[in-house]
């Protein structure tokens, strides 16, 4: 009986310490955002910007966003975009606006690209390859000392 409570007691002890530990989920994500961050990259969660109804995501998930700044003198000449991967592909908001080619390099949860005058936007689910991330969001970039 003295072995039962015990045991018992250092289970209540050791029991919160072992949920209080990141998952395996958890740590890959902090590993993705270690490397954005030390590639220059703001790592957000905030909403999604306004997609006409005709654009259709591919999911309902809530994303992530990703983006890097843009100083408001390069900013000036930036035309203000969206992007929304659809069941089709890759979609502008705007009918006169081509949709960059290096979209398609972005991982397949990599839903939304945003552009402003301020900064420059990729909305996702973590869930791919976050140096591809990294890259389009550099390659979108007007300034090319940060190509």
């Amino acid at each position: 009986m003295i072995y039962f409570i015990i045991l018992l007691c250092v289970g209540m002890v050791v029991g919160p310490l072992l949920a209080a530990l990141p998952s395996p989920r958890q740590r890959a994500i902090a590993a993705l955002r270690d490397i954005a961050g030390a590639a220059g990259v703001r790592i957000s969660f905030r909403q999604s910007p306004n997609i006409p109804p005709r654009m259709r995501r591919l999911t309902d998930l809530n994303l992530v966003c990703y983006s890097v700044v843009v100083a408001s003198k390069v900013g000036r000449l930036l035309k203000p975009s969206l992007f929304v991967r659809s069941a089709g592909g890759w979609e502008s908001r705007d009918h006169d606006t081509a949709v960059p080619e290096l979209l398609i390099d972005l991982p397949a949860d990599a839903e939304i690209v945003a552009i402003s005058s301020d900064d420059i936007s990729v909305y996702w689910d973590e869930q791919g390859d976050v140096n591809l991330v990294v890259s389009v969001l550099k390659s979108l970039h007007p300034d090319p000392e940060l190509r």
